[in-house]
């Protein structure tokens, strides 16, 4: 049994990872990307950011076709400090694509293990309670 473990551990370590690209370090990730606060009556908020060429497009997860609508995500670009502000004092963030979801893991935003693949996109939620 023990063998069989030892040969199951090589077998995951050696498993590729979607997300490893994405700890990549870049100067310029967020030149395209969107970033919407919408903000509810009781002052709570909930930030969208996402990809700029995954806004108004169905991906599919599965069966299930997902929409990446602009008017939860945005159609204006915002300035990286902007958005690094935004997302430091966020408590609940809806990221997809690539580089949003590369940008909340480099700021320790999001963990590598809550990162999921929806299709063959990136993303991740985050909710501090």
């Amino acid at each position: 049994m023990q063998r069989h473990r030892k040969q199951y551990t090589a077998w995951k370590s050696n498993f590729p990872d979607p997300f490893n690209d994405i700890y990549a370090p870049s100067r310029r990730i967020l030149s395209t990307m969107f970033c919407k606060v919408h903000r509810a009556q009781d002052g709570t908020e909930v930030v969208a950011l996402c990809d700029r060429e995954l806004v108004n497009t169905t991906i599919m997860h599965g069966d299930l076709p997902i929409t990446i609508s602009g008017s939860f995500y945005g159609t204006e670009e915002r300035p990286e400090e902007e958005v690094v502000a935004i997302l430091s004092r966020a408590d609940n963030i809806n990221i997809i694509g690539e580089r949003s979801v590369k940008l909340a893991l480099l700021l320790g935003v999001v963990d590598k293990e809550a990162c999921v693949l929806l299709g063959t996109v990136p993303h991740a939620q985050v909710v501090r309670i």
